[in-house]
């Protein structure tokens, strides 16, 4: 079976996008990772958005709670001790992401219609979804194809990707004795390979399938070259320690330009970068960290995923 068939046949089902706009009822200082209001509001029993957080809870990779955007679209967490304050009636943009195979019908027509409110200290945010989408397993695709071409990755939020995703596999166990360490450059071998590992680990796939992901970002590696790039190091605030120290993560931000030959890597990227777009890459990717958007900016051999609206 090739890497391309393997891949292929762990596509999640179905992949559920909900939308959401969120207003603050009162002046609310938001938590240092914004995206932390979404996963309260799943975490009221009484609330319409609980489905995601009984799945969160089940698997913790198959929800992404992204953070919440200002009205310009700016990505809302904190990088110092100053607070993210928001104003009453500001209008923000969220949305949370989710393997929709274990849903069933009507808790995803619950989803789709929810609407309520959050307590956050002494205010409250009113949210309500505006768009749910699902999109099909094996139409994910940002439109490269096995045809190849230019793509460009926004990285919205801060991403830290581990190195040890590309560890081969005779070091496995020498990987275990080496400090975590996170890359800051936009290596497409690293990203393919984080989001290989991400679908084989949210299909269950046993086996060999722990080694593929490095054979997946080997191959990406002779496929997609860095063309052009503006990234820089940034720092988020994620929390405090139990001394009440600030604990920080340290990640990228900016964009980077890829040109892609066409070929098996094109097509195994082509899923991929799919996968990344939606569920995000990286340390804490599913509470907002990572968030990646990919876009086909040259010739390409498939349209992106059309998805199904409620």
């Amino acid at each position: 079976m090739s890497l391309l068939n393997i891949i292929e046949s762990n596509m999640p089902r179905a992949l559920l996008r909900l939308e959401l706009e969120v207003t603050p009822r009162d002046d609310v200082i938001l938590q240092p990772m914004s995206s932390k209001a979404l996963k309260s509001a799943a975490a009221d029993p009484n609330g319409c958005l609980h489905p995601l957080w009984e799945l969160y809870l089940a698997h913790r990779e198959a929800v992404t709670f992204r953070s919440l955007a200002d009205g310009s679209g700016r990505r809302l967490y904190s990088q110092g001790d100053r607070p993210i304050v928001v104003r009453k009636g500001e209008r923000l943009r969220g949305a949370v992401v989710a393997v929709a195979s274990s849903l069933s019908a009507p808790q995803v027509a619950q989803l789709a219609s929810c609407e309520g409110s959050v307590s956050l200290g002494p205010g409250a945010l009113e949210y309500r979804v505006t768009s749910a989408s699902l999109v099909r397993g094996e139409e994910l695709s940002v439109g490269l194809g096995g045809r190849g071409g230019a793509v460009r990755l926004l990285f919205l939020t801060p991403t830290a990707i581990p190195l040890k995703v590309m560890t081969p596999p005779w070091a496995s166990r020498l990987s275990r004795r080496v400090p975590n360490a996170y890359r800051l450059l936009p290596e497409p071998a690293y990203i393919a390979a984080y989001a290989a590992k991400l679908l084989l680990g949210l299909s269950g796939a046993g086996g060999d399938a722990p080694l593929y992901h490095y054979y997946v970002g080997r191959l990406v590696d002779m496929y997609a070259v860095e063309v052009d790039y503006d990234v820089k190091p940034t720092t988020a605030v994620i929390g405090r320690d139990y001394l009440g120290r600030l604990r920080l993560l340290r990640g990228f931000t900016g964009w980077a330009l890829y040109s892609v030959k066409g070929g098996l890597g094109s097509a195994i990227l082509d899923r991929l970068l799919a996968i990344a777009s939606e569920l995000g890459v990286g340390k804490l990717r599913a509470m907002g960290m990572g968030e990646v958007r990919a876009e086909v900016v040259g010739p390409k051999g498939a349209q992106p995923a059309t998805r199904q609206q409620f």
